[in-house]
């Protein structure tokens, strides 16, 4: 799957359909499992980029707002 653009602002609830996505797509890992190493990568492609520090923060609270999103979306649905 393509990297996320961090050039731009983005939105927990895309965040989450992401992971969403992924976690349906993986066999091998559990959806939990496969969620949290996206959330990982998706994390350290942010901090690898030179953004203003304001911008970084949005980034990471809009990412760690859709990690719990789909947790929570896969809490329900099991």
């Amino acid at each position: 799957m393509k990297r996320l653009e961090f050039n731009r602002f983005v939105e927990s609830d895309f965040v989450c359909l992401r992971l969403l996505h992924v976690a349906k797509q993986e066999d091998h890992l559990g959806k939990r499992e496969r969620i949290e190493k996206e959330f990982a990568v998706m994390i350290d492609d942010l901090m690898s980029i030179h953004l203003d520090y304001n911008n970084i923060g949005k980034q990471v609270v809009a990412i760690w707002q859709g990690y719990w999103m789909a947790l929570s979306t896969l809490d329900i649905a099991e």
